[in-house]
């Protein structure tokens, strides 16, 4: 049978086991917070009294954040942090395509002109000889 002297004994028991996981999650709390912080798909950099720049770690994209009272106003740059349609090594080929094409029409133009000067040059000559 069970005596007031045991069920104290039983109830202090549980207020230590109790008390014991409270204390462990209070000291622990701060440090698991601190850890998704640091994990958090956000960084956020303070710039003046009212603005702040938040940076996503995952995708890149920066936001310039504005407190205006009590809410947090955020303008975002995710269109200038898309991926062009294409890799480096094809925008390069592309480049380099387009600078010959340009060298290509330069020297036709060239040539026409050279020609014209060639024929002006010859039907002068042939004037005069005439």
């Amino acid at each position: 049978m069970l005596t007031p002297s045991l069920l104290n004994t039983d109830r202090r028991k549980q207020v230590h086991a109790v008390g014991a996981f409270v204390v462990i999650v209070v000291l622990t709390l701060p440090v698991v917070v601190a850890h998704a912080q640091e994990t958090g798909d956000f960084q956020i950099v303070k710039a003046t009294e009212t603005v702040a720049w938040r940076l996503n770690r995952k995708t890149g994209e920066i936001a310039v954040c504005k407190l205006d009272d009590d809410t947090m106003i955020c303008s975002s740059s995710s269109s200038a942090v898309t991926k062009g349609p294409q890799t480096y090594d094809a925008y390069k080929a592309d480049k380099e395509h387009t600078e010959k094409s340009r060298q290509a029409h330069e020297m036709a133009v060239l040539d026409k002109v050279m020609s014209f000067f060639k024929s002006m040059v010859t039907l002068m000559m042939g004037t005069n000889e005439k």
